[in-house]
């Protein structure tokens, strides 16, 4: 028996690890944050500019 077969088997690179996926996770909320503030605010000045 030798040291590699007593070893964790090698992760592929090419996945994310997963702080990439919650960064990613964030990064989603928060424009969609973005974008609901800005529709809202959009709508808000629309109704204001018809009175």
């Amino acid at each position: 028996m030798t040291l590699t077969t007593l070893s964790v088997p090698a992760v592929d690179p090419r996945l994310a690890t997963p702080w990439l996926g919650l960064a990613y996770s964030v990064q989603m909320l928060v424009g969609i944050l973005a974008a609901v503030a800005d529709a809202h605010f959009f709508a808000e000045r629309e109704a204001a500019r018809c009175n």
